[in-house]
């Protein structure tokens, strides 16, 4: 599925309807090119859901919100220099959880690893600028659900 988002208003609506059909346990995927969105992405996923300001964790790597309805994991995965940073971070922890949604920036870097996450919704964004600048808000989103 492809969603067109014009400006940041657009965005936040999007965002809305889309944490609407979250269940008890999803993963969110998200990749795109550097000032894509990704944060952003995030970043109105986890106001929606109750979350005061969420900071990209692209320094710490993972960073975690208690809302009154889940916990939140989000993963930047920016800056990951190996696949042993992966366990450092308590990436693969967060999947013995019973419920939650981990959100991960920079996907694209988990590919090859082989791995599907057991008994959790899978759903990828992909996220391409398609304004006539660096500095226009429009946006594509390519949702698939997996």
């Amino acid at each position: 599925m492809k969603i067109e988002i014009k400006n940041l208003k657009d965005l936040s609506s999007w965002a809305k309807s889309f944490c609407k059909t979250l269940s008890e346990r999803d993963l969110i995927l998200l990749k795109g090119e550097m000032g894509a969105g990704k944060t952003k992405i995030a970043s109105e996923i986890i106001s929606i859901l109750g979350g005061e300001f969420a900071a990209s964790p692209t320094f710490a790597i993972h960073n975690s919100y208690q809302m009154r309805s889940k916990e939140v994991d989000h993963f930047d995965l920016y800056r990951l220099e190996s696949d042993e940073e992966l366990v450092s971070c308590g990436f693969w922890d967060v999947f013995e959880k019973k419920s939650g949604l981990i959100l991960v920036e920079w996907a694209q870097r988990l590919e090859g690893l082989g791995w599907v996450p057991q008994g959790w919704n899978c759903i990828e964004i992909t996220i391409e600028n398609t304004g006539s600048d660096k500095s226009s808000e429009k946006r594509t989103l390519i949702i698939q659900r997996r």
